[in-house]
């Protein structure tokens, strides 16, 4: 029985120093757990900030493509406005030079009649 009393103790020691080994373990194992968890939730909370502001950058250009897209149609309107009114000029000065060269030929009519009056 004495053997028995040993071999149980030295079971013990071996079993109690395993347990011992075993809780620093876990306890080291549930800190690592603990620090990546922390840096899970930064990287997470990070990744959110970092969605939230690509979504703000989404919509201002998508603003920014439709002021554009109006932008360009306004001036698409101005260049088409300013083609009809160069039309128009040039209309306009053609009608005036048919004027002028009618006023002309008038008064080259009228300084022919006076230097044929002068004449006699």
């Amino acid at each position: 029985m004495e053997w028995e009393k040993v071999v149980d103790k030295i079971r013990d020691l071996i079993l109690g120093e395993i347990k011992e080994e075993l809780r620093d373990f876990k306890a080291t194992v549930s800190g690592q757990l603990q620090g990546f968890a922390i840096a899970l939730d930064s990287i997470n909370t990070r990744m959110n900030s970092i969605e939230s502001r690509q979504a703000s950058i989404e919509s201002e250009l998508k603003d920014i493509r439709r002021a554009i897209d109006e932008t360009n149609k306004r001036i698409d309107d101005t260049n088409k406005r300013i083609d009809e009114l160069r039309v128009e000029l040039k209309t306009e000065i053609m009608m005036n030079t048919q004027r002028i060269d009618e006023t002309n030929k008038r008064i080259d009519d009228t300084n022919k009649r006076i230097d044929d009056t002068n004449k006699r």
